[in-house]
């Protein structure tokens, strides 16, 4: 994405509002189209449930910069056809966390993924779009999304952890192995 960008905030206040996406729905038949083609070369594709944020704002707010906004819920084959189709809504965005590990060495621990994934052979930090397992009395947690994916991707699980403390403005806290 061109408009890609790195901002820092200091809060989250992230919903999850379900709610229709005009794109999937209007796009049903070429999505279908798209999954097929691709579960033909990826036979273990799997197309489980994704949050995507939708209405979204940064403003100014108790803790500081905030991002506010409201996920709902999708398909991965409507998820997959909108970022292949290069992100034709731009209402949408796929916002996610990542688990920044680094070792008692001062290396990041990176992964790369599996041959059957939608991202095969790519390298980055332990990732991936937030799913409904992610919700807690309405919010989104994204610290719980990157922590399930830790686990997923990598086996360590969160008690595995430790949390590096945010700086006076918001810092990614890195999070180190124990």
């Amino acid at each position: 994405m061109s408009d890609a960008r790195i901002l820092s905030i200091d809060a989250l206040d992230l919903a999850f509002a379900p709610r229709p996406w005009p794109f999937a729905d209007a796009e049903a038949e070429r999505i279908a189209d798209h999954w097929r083609a691709r579960v033909a070369k990826q036979p273990r594709l799997y197309n489980g449930r994704v949050l995507l944020l939708g209405r979204h704002a940064l403003g100014d707010g108790p803790h500081g910069t905030t991002l506010s906004g409201e996920y709902f819920e999708t398909d991965f084959a409507a998820f997959l056809a909108w970022r292949d189709f290069r992100f034709p809504d731009p209402t949408v965005a796929n916002a996610f966390s990542m688990a920044a590990l680094v070792g008692a060495d001062g290396a990041f621990l990176l992964g790369e993924m599996a041959a059957h994934t939608a991202n095969a052979g790519a390298t980055y930090f332990p990732a991936g779009t937030p799913d409904p397992n992610d919700v807690f009395d309405g919010k989104v947690d994204l610290t719980a999304s990157a922590l399930r994916e830790l686990q997923e991707e990598t086996g360590i699980a969160a008690d595995e952890v430790v949390f590096a403390p945010a700086g006076p403005s918001f810092t990614p806290r890195p999070a180190s192995l124990v």
